[in-house]
């Protein structure tokens, strides 16, 4: 299993809220995944809007324009697990483990997965990292990092060109763009960058099949 090297203080992000909070995301810049822990997670996009409950499983392509609404059940509080997949990790895994990657990815850019044991698993036993960010080091963060990349590999072979799509995205034109999307208070940089890609999709353990678009 080939070494990457993410930063341990932006890898994980663990989120706990007794009351109603909109998150202060706006241009999402690399992959993220987000398990739903407890609560739920009310996803804003220039496409349309998702309502991401409990047990679920969310993976978020870079490059595009979102907002969130992180909003607590009647009996327990919001709480959400995210691990932050950054280019430079996913480049030196690619580098590592012999990945080439020259096709663009045009799928959708939110994808719900279908979780199996292990993805279960692997989401619950961050807890601990996060709970007790002091008694990690450096090398358990690389650990997880990895096994997540290897996980997604085996049981969702179809995210590889989504994973690993390294191509910078088409120009577009930023005033007509600003124009449709002027509730986010994003860079001009974010702008220029963004696709205009589908919202959504549902991938089954070993299979990609679209379920939803909005």
């Amino acid at each position: 299993m080939a070494r990457i090297e993410p930063r341990k203080q932006d890898s994980f992000v663990y989120s706990c809220s007794s009351a109603d909070k909109w998150g202060n995301e706006q241009f999402v810049s690399d992959h993220v995944l987000s398990f739903q822990l407890s609560g739920e997670t009310h996803i804003f996009h220039q496409k349309g809007t998702f309502v991401f409950g409990k047990n679920q499983v969310l993976l978020t392509h870079r490059n595009q324009f979102a907002r969130t609404l992180k909003m607590p059940c009647a009996d327990r509080e919001y709480k959400a697990v995210s691990i932050i997949l950054k280019s430079e990790y996913l480049k030196k895994y690619a580098a590592n483990n012999g990945i080439e990657q020259n096709q663009r990815y045009t799928g959708n850019y939110n994808v719900v997965l279908e979780p199996n044991s292990f993805l279960k698993s692997y989401c619950h036993s961050l807890l601990p990292y996060l709970q007790s960010p002091e008694g990690v080091n450096y090398k358990m963060v690389v650990s997880k990092i990895t096994e997540l990349l290897e996980l997604l590999l085996h049981s969702y072979p179809d995210l590889r060109c989504f994973l690993f799509d390294f191509t910078e995205p088409h120009k577009i034109d930023i005033e007509e763009f600003m124009l449709k999307n002027f509730r986010y208070n994003s860079s001009v940089t974010g702008s220029a960058l963004v696709n205009d890609t589908n919202f959504l999709s549902v991938i089954s353990c070993g299979n990609f099949c679209s379920k939803l678009s909005i």
